[in-house]
């Protein structure tokens, strides 16, 4: 069964979400420690949330994404960049030898891939590190690797919440079929849909 590794949040600015988060009783920590690009909610057991502003790819990137032929993952960018505030994309959590299987599911689709490393060192001094399966299309779910440090909390937010215990995400035909094919847990529900995400917590 595939676990859901967290939840992204785009935030139209970073420091006001992190704001109105934690005003709902959530403890909020930015991602790193000098000029953050995200911030996180961890909890007891179970996904955490991510929260992330300027989802727009610098210049660079977006040439050197072109010229591998990932047009449409540029693009997405742009109109994610777009979107309304909110719950934006579920990120599952896979072994690493699970990645030729799910890349080959969304080639069904008619998707490409890239499998970049994302690392970096949270305010704690953490390294956390991940590899990654993004496919082009922003609305269907990408797949990381866990984490090798255990970043679960110890005890509940000051508002009591523990867990995430439902996601319900209205997707495409791809991202309802992507999330059946890589037997995704339960506490994700899927169904066809204009790609509205809801979270209830507990």
């Amino acid at each position: 069964m595939t676990r859901v590794g967290h939840v992204i949040y785009k935030a139209d600015d970073l420091a006001q979400a992190v704001s109105r988060f934690r005003q709902e009783g959530f403890d909020v920590e930015y991602g790193q420690a000098r000029s953050p690009r995200n911030a996180v909610i961890y909890f007891s057991t179970g996904p955490y949330l991510e929260i992330i502003s300027g989802v727009r790819m610098p210049r660079l990137a977006r040439a050197y994404l072109r010229m591998l032929g990932h047009h449409r993952m540029v693009a997405d960018s742009d109109s994610v960049a777009q979107q309304r505030e909110g719950y934006s994309r579920i990120v599952l959590e896979v072994e690493r030898e699970e990645f030729t299987g799910l890349a080959s599911i969304c080639r069904d689709h008619g998707l490409r891939t890239l499998t970049p490393t994302i690392s970096r060192k949270d305010v704690h001094g953490r390294r956390l590190s991940c590899l990654c399966l993004v496919p082009d299309d922003w609305s269907v779910p990408m797949f990381v690797t866990p984490f090798a440090v255990d970043t679960h909390r110890d005890s509940a937010h000051p508002n009591g919440i523990t867990r995430i215990e439902r996601i319900v995400f209205e997707g495409s035909a791809a991202a309802v079929d992507i999330c059946r094919r890589s037997g995704a847990e339960d506490r994700l529900s899927y169904r066809l849909g204009a790609g509205d995400i809801s979270v209830r917590f507990a």
